[in-house]
């Protein structure tokens, strides 16, 4: 929640108010941006459309769109739009999720329930707490094709910028032991000089250009370009 999943609307639900006043702050807080990115997901899993909103500051007012039916004043045909309005949302979420399983695992990589799932997923996200098991994880990826999407430290509030990016470069490491390739942009040289960080990489001392990603994703596909 302490980020936005649309980057439409950054620049008016991340606004900094009372600017040069000393007492600067964001105009929105973290519930409120967690609250936005939940409905914009259930609103695009629902419509199939990107959630707007209509008053820039309101994160409720992109809701309004099917208000048609409450404001009507017949009785009978409200029911009617109404009901016409929940067939076609619950058509699109069958689309949405139509062949999609989703599949939480907890606990020790190395136990039988994760391998029982080698070679299994698509797509699979590690959150910043558990992503040092990216090497176990990978394993679980199909050979050709499969994502894995690891949360970066952007919004960790208790690291320093030098630990925020050491911890890209030993993602990175991870990543490219495992032969996974990433989907962003490389730079040549290491942003910090760590010898963890070079035992891992070898001869190849790449991290990731962009520290402002958000998530560190990666394909197991071989033919996948850093500039893709």
């Amino acid at each position: 929640g302490t980020h936005l999943i649309d980057a439409h609307v950054e620049d008016s639900l991340l606004k900094i108010v009372d600017k040069g006043t000393g007492s600067e702050r964001y105009r929105h807080n973290a519930t409120v941006l967690a609250a936005y990115n939940l409905m914009s997901c259930f609103w695009t899993f629902e419509t199939g459309k990107l959630y707007k909103l209509s008053q820039p500051d309101n994160i409720y007012s992109g809701l309004g769109e099917d208000e048609l039916a409450s404001r009507n004043s017949d009785s009978k045909k409200t029911t009617q739009i109404a009901r016409q309005q929940a067939l076609a949302r619950a058509d699109c979420i069958v689309q949405t999720f139509g062949g999609v399983r989703v599949v939480t695992l907890s606990g020790d990589p190395a136990t039988s329930l994760f391998s029982k799932y080698e070679h299994f997923f698509d797509v699979i996200f590690l959150g910043i707490n558990v992503s040092q098991h990216l090497p176990q994880v990978s394993k679980l990826l199909k050979p050709d094709g499969a994502y894995l999407h690891v949360e970066a430290a952007k919004f960790f509030v208790p690291l320093t910028i030098q630990q925020r990016r050491l911890y890209a470069q030993k993602i990175h490491a991870m990543a490219t032991i495992a032969n996974l390739k990433p989907t962003y942009k490389l730079q040549s040289a290491p942003l910090q000089d760590d010898p963890a960080v070079t035992e891992l990489l070898g001869e190849c001392p790449t991290a990731p250009l962009d520290l402002d990603l958000r998530i560190l994703s990666y394909s197991s596909a071989s033919s996948l370009s850093s500039d893709d």
